[in-house]
């Protein structure tokens, strides 16, 4: 047995007391950690590549800005000049890569053939959280205007 199973048992116990905002977790030390960094998409994970297939874009996030729009059903084909498929190594390539500066690849088609240069930062684990949050209170508020035709409106309070 390992440390993380000890934190899952404890979380288990914890939860058996069915007290709320109750649990146990482990700290980590930052210093030991890589931050992995993000575009602002999520990608298809099912298509086998190359490329990745971007299936929705973060709400202002890297990759939706006026001069680095990326849409979803378009493809990241490379990333720093290298190609990218839908599995770990993407993540790893991402790796200490926030604040930076990289050449994106991306096309309407999964190759490299008439593919168009965007720069984008990526932003640090902590900002798409961040950011990710707005992004779910927007979809939201979307999606009630949607299916209401306009009859509801969505309230949000953070931390409620």
């Amino acid at each position: 047995p390992d440390i993380n199973d000890f934190h899952l048992l404890l979380t288990e116990m914890v939860g058996e007391l069915n007290a709320s905002h109750t649990g146990a977790r482990r700290t980590v030390n930052p210093r030991n950690t890589v931050d992995t960094a993000s575009l602002g998409l999520w990608f298809d994970w099912t298509t086998d590549g190359p490329g990745l297939k971007v299936r929705d874009v973060l709400i202002d996030g890297p990759a939706d800005q006026d001069d680095t729009r990326i849409k979803p059903g378009e493809w990241v084909v490379a990333v720093a000049g290298k190609d990218v498929q839908p599995n770990e190594a993407f993540s790893e390539l991402m790796n200490g890569q926030a604040g930076k500066s990289l050449e994106v690849l991306v096309n309407s088609r999964p190759n490299r053939e008439g593919a168009r240069t965007v720069k984008i930062t990526p932003m640090s684990r902590g900002a798409f959280t961040a950011q990710l949050y707005e992004h779910t209170v927007q979809r939201t508020r979307q999606r009630v205007e949607q299916l209401s035709e306009g009859r509801f409106a969505y309230l949000h309070i953070r931390a409620m």
